[in-house]
């Protein structure tokens, strides 16, 4: 856990030069942080970051849209806390509200879906069938 100027005077200059040179290559980067880097958001676009795993327990999903949204593909993250608790219901009403506060015609929308093994079936189940009944923008 740094700041975002530590970050920008140690890190960025470094993530510059590596994300580059993937990108100069023609490949995506998905870079994998957890907790809350709105702060950075901006600067890992600027060093190429392509893809990011924003979690939504730490950042929320109005904040993750108001950051990612248009710049980089979010790879959201199921909110896994409440996995093992939550109703199937719960679990669609999560898939709509990240997909319609998120996702934009244009793409930059992943579930990204973990289950610990706390996790009843149903409701790794239910993930699924939401993903697929909701998979795509109206």
């Amino acid at each position: 856990m740094i700041s975002p100027d530590t970050f920008r005077k140690y890190l960025k200059p470094a993530y510059m030069e590596m994300f580059r040179t993937c990108r100069n290559a023609g490949m995506h980067v998905w870079y994998s942080c957890d907790g809350n880097i709105l702060d950075i958001v901006d600067d890992l676009v600027e060093c190429g970051v392509s893809v990011h795993d924003p979690q939504v327990a730490a950042n929320g999903i109005d904040s993750i849209a108001s950051h990612y949204r248009g710049k980089l593909c979010a790879a959201v993250d199921i909110d896994e806390q409440m996995l093992p608790f939550c109703s199937p219901e719960e679990i669609e009403a999560q898939v709509i509200e990240i997909k319609e506060t998120i996702g934009t015609p244009k793409g930059g929308l992943m579930y990204y879906f973990c289950p610990g093994t706390d996790v009843p079936v149903r409701n790794i189940e239910a993930f699924f069938t939401a993903w697929k009944k909701h998979r795509y923008l109206s």
